[in-house]
């Protein structure tokens, strides 16, 4: 019989701006972004699920490893670690501005 994986901690980068950022989302947003945490980040974090497609995508070069979900008019970047079993909310705010490379938006 298989055992039930130990569900993946959440920790945010900076706490006070992610707050910051979830508060200025509409109620509806607030609503589907902490179902998404709840219910997706800490038991598959790096799955994409037909429900998430256009949402959720892993990112490449210099942000290898990191997640991006798309949420309104708003991003949030994560990074999960499986060993570890944690992820690790780096930025939620205004899409990035990705041209500036060596500036990272946290």
């Amino acid at each position: 019989m298989a055992t039930k994986e130990e569900p993946y901690e959440i920790k945010l980068y900076d706490l006070d701006k992610y707050f910051e950022e979830l508060e200025r989302l509409p109620s509806a947003s607030q609503e589907e972004l902490t179902s998404f945490v709840a219910n997706y980040l800490t038991v598959q974090p790096t799955k994409i699920i037909p429900e998430l497609a256009g949402k959720l995508k892993q990112l490449a070069g210099d942000y290898k490893g990191y997640w991006q979900y798309d949420l309104a008019e708003k991003r949030m970047i994560y990074l999960p670690d499986a060993v570890a079993r944690t992820v690790l909310i780096m930025y939620l705010g205004p899409h990035p501005d990705w041209k500036k490379r060596h500036k990272r938006p946290w």
